[in-house]
């Protein structure tokens, strides 16, 4: 399976549980991801296809609601991926819902 789908995958099964609960439906969640493995091979692995499944994942395309995205120890791939992302999200979760930190 493409490593990217397989990170896709994984990440969906843990929000599935995270969005069966009534609270987190209601109050939404906030969500803080290390980054500090995300290297020039997982950069390159990606493709615009991958980086559009992610904005409408975050913005539409799942029933919950991220409050909050935090990501920490990003690598400068990381940032790179962030700003091929940044032209396909609402700018109200580029601004205000995701804070990128080099820890």
């Amino acid at each position: 399976m493409h490593a990217p789908l397989q990170l896709f995958a994984a990440a969906y099964k843990v929000l599935s549980l995270v969005a069966i609960e009534p609270k987190s439906q209601i109050a939404g969640c906030t969500t803080i991801v290390d980054t500090s493995g995300f290297s020039y091979k997982q950069f390159r692995s990606l493709s615009f296809d991958d980086i559009k499944v992610v904005a409408v994942f975050l913005q539409q395309g799942f029933p919950l609601w991220f409050r909050k995205l935090h990501f920490v120890n990003a690598s400068r791939f990381f940032n790179m991926f962030f700003n091929l992302l940044k032209p396909f999200l609402a700018k109200e979760v580029r601004v205000c819902r995701i804070s990128i930190s080099i820890l």
